[in-house]
């Protein structure tokens, strides 16, 4: 519909406002905790996963649930993991090298099944430095190198999620 400057009622599309609500309560599940209604979902539909992409909805589950799921990509696609204890973060599959995206695009081969789930602190020797040999010649040089400058992440730090744009 047209705005009311141009002679329309000034009335938005209900299908794109409810998208947005819809989103705004899917990324209050990711940032608020401590609600109850967001509790309340994640007990019900997230108690056994283990990483914030991995929601989905079952033909039994309510119509706000699947409405979630339906935008949780979207809502999802900008996060990134910030640095702390790299307990809970996928070296290859999540998005934690700020600007890089998952380091499972950046791959020059295939990654072994046995690394591809590790977590960023599987990937440290002693908790202090990276592990070069168990990843280095599976990425590109300039990856390496940018991992090189990076500090790896402290273990006595709580693992944070934040937007970046």
């Amino acid at each position: 519909m047209p705005p009311k400057v141009d002679g329309g009622l000034g009335l938005r599309r209900m299908e794109t406002m409810n998208k947005a609500f819809i989103m705004k309560l899917a990324w209050g599940i990711i940032q608020d905790s401590r609600s109850l209604w967001v509790r309340v979902l994640k007990a019900k539909y997230m108690k056994h996963l283990d990483q914030v992409d991995q929601v989905h909805a079952k033909g039994k589950d309510s119509s706000l649930w699947k409405e979630i799921c339906k935008v949780w990509p979207q809502v999802t696609q900008g996060l990134n993991w910030a640095r702390g204890s790299g307990r809970n973060v996928r070296f290859w599959r999540d998005s934690w090298l700020e600007g890089y995206g998952p380091l499972l695009s950046l791959a020059t081969q295939d990654i072994p099944e046995d690394l591809v789930n590790c977590s960023v602190v599987d990937m440290l020797e002693d908790g202090k430095h990276w592990k070069w040999d168990s990843f280095a010649h599976l990425l590109h040089v300039q990856v390496v190198m940018l991992l090189a400058g990076y500090p790896p992440p402290s273990q006595n730090m709580e693992q944070l999620l934040t937007r970046l744009f």
